[in-house]
């Protein structure tokens, strides 16, 4: 349903989008009420509410609305199991790029040094989400921070070449 959700999101569908994402936060909670069973089912142990959380927010931003995207990407964060490290930097990107569309530039280097200080192995996905980032930084005005963003974007880049 989540994934469903994104589908709807990116062709701006937002009705059904949020419907599919709320029926998945009912589905979730019926299979695991309190939040902290991961036996219940083995389909919770990669789609639990931090997984909720941050397919709502890419949701959100895929629906033009980076405000509000923020909070639930910001719960993704803070409730992820750090073993799904891939899923937890494109939510960070996600972040970043919604920092960024809201103008919060000296925030969205801070979380995207985190990001890269956090990546370890990179799938191409995620190489093409953060030189996708680069390029947005590369549009703006230079300052210190996005000068030095964008030296770390090169050197990740160089590094995964």
């Amino acid at each position: 349903m989540a994934i469903g959700a994104r589908a709807h999101a990116r062709l701006g569908e937002t009705g059904l989008c949020l419907d599919l994402l709320d029926q998945a936060a009912t589905e979730l909670a019926r299979h695991d009420p309190d939040g902290h069973d991961p036996a219940a089912h083995p389909w919770l142990s990669v789609f639990d509410r931090a997984a909720l959380d941050g397919h709502r927010g890419s949701c959100l931003l895929d629906l033009d609305r980076p405000g509000l995207a923020l909070q639930p990407l910001a719960e993704q964060e803070h409730n992820a199991p750090h073993r799904f490290v891939r899923n937890r930097v494109i939510w960070q990107l996600d972040r970043i790029d919604a920092l960024l569309r809201l103008g919060e530039i000296d925030n969205a280097c801070a979380d995207l040094h985190a990001a890269t200080a956090a990546t370890t192995a990179m799938s191409p996905r995620v190489l093409r989400r953060f030189r996708a980032v680069g390029l947005r930084l590369d549009a703006l005005p230079r300052t210190a921070t996005t000068a030095d963003a964008i030296d770390r974007l090169r050197a990740l880049s160089a590094a995964c070449a």
